[in-house]
């Protein structure tokens, strides 16, 4: 008889357990690949349903507009341009001299980027 009143109360509150987890609620289901706002899901995926932050794709847009954002405040050392290739130079991050300091970007000869990606590593 105990073990009847323990199931009927273990039944009556497992949908509030659900609830209290995030079952309920629509793109936060507890198994992978439930749908968001983007209607994708699966692993990796944001629960607002934008893209994943660890796509390569991203990260690779994410640093072709900072370089470009660099560029267009830094004219390039031998063309002048604030846009377009740079002949004889790439726009690299640099280090802060400091713990905690901001990263920055500056204009490298391939001599000094082969260096500078020589000593990072």
């Amino acid at each position: 008889m105990r073990l009847v009143a323990e199931l009927a109360l273990a039944l009556l509150l497992t949908p509030l357990g659900t609830l209290a987890r995030g079952g309920g609620h629509p793109g936060r289901g507890a198994a992978p690949g439930a749908g968001g706002k983007g209607g994708q899901g699966g692993v990796g995926s944001c629960p607002s349903g934008a893209r994943s932050h660890s796509s390569g794709s991203s990260i690779r847009e994410l640093e072709a507009e900072r370089r470009s954002a660099f560029q267009r405040r830094n004219p390039c050392p031998s063309t002048g341009k604030t846009y377009g290739a740079c002949p004889g130079y790439a726009a690299r991050d640099v280090a802060p001299a400091k713990p905690g300091a901001a990263w920055s970007m500056r204009w490298m000869t391939p001599e000094e980027a082969q260096k500078a990606d020589d000593e990072s590593y």
